[in-house]
């Protein structure tokens, strides 16, 4: 196992994908992170980690081009001498998730968002996963509700769950782990409440990730 492990974390200013970039460096994990909007988030989140001597850079990418993906993979990958465990985090929690009252194209620009992109991600960190220590491929998709859900929920996650599946056929013969991990969505008003779920969330995440390298 190297000296230090790589986490790569696409669209690391989310919620909860904040938490987990926050998460992986206090378990000692170099962090790469990506934004495509927001500098400031951005800046924020690298320097919030680094004051707690976490070792984060933050890097400029749009999740859903192929070009972005294989040179922000390129240049962590040259440098780092490798990259463990990549999470693509396109997954967000919003009320509206629930609703069959949503246009046909915009469920079908999401999903085709988060599978692509996904698969974008693959492509460009699996030559430098490969020979590592457990690497691993990791895709959040929204967690099944006990209430009712919108057509489009169910259907981007099915499908998320079949691509995950065939891709882990093939990249297992490398080595490399595809997964796909279920995230619990919140419909909490309060902005404090959101923030505890989020932080909690990425916690737990994090802690389950980093386990598979660090053995718990």
């Amino acid at each position: 196992m190297p000296d230090k492990l790589t986490a790569l974390v696409i669209e690391g200013t989310a919620p909860w994908s904040r938490a987990l970039v926050e998460s992986f460096a206090r378990r000692g994990f170099r962090v790469y992170f990506t934004w495509a909007e927001n500098p400031q988030n951005a800046t924020e989140l690298a320097a919030r980690v680094r004051s707690n001597n976490g070792e984060v850079w933050a890097v400029k990418a749009n999740p859903a081009n192929s070009h972005d993906l294989i040179q922000t993979a390129h240049d962590i990958g040259s440098t780092e001498g490798g990259i463990d465990c990549a999470v693509h985090c396109l997954v967000r929690s919003n009320p509206e998730m629930t609703s069959f009252d949503v246009e046909e194209g915009e469920w079908l620009h999401a999903t085709s968002t988060i599978l692509m992109g996904f698969y974008f991600l693959c492509k460009s960190v699996l030559p430098f996963m490969v020979g590592r220590e457990h690497p691993q491929l990791v895709l959040p998709l929204p967690a099944q509700l006990d209430e009712m859900e919108g057509m489009h929920i169910i259907a981007c996650r099915a499908a998320g769950v079949e691509m995950v599946e065939n891709i882990s056929r093939q990249v297992s013969k490398m080595g490399v782990l595809a997964r796909t991990l279920m995230i619990p969505q919140t419909f909490a008003t309060s902005e404090a409440e959101r923030a505890r779920h989020w932080s909690t969330l990425g916690e737990d995440t994090a802690q389950l990730l980093a386990g598979f390298h660090l053995g718990g």
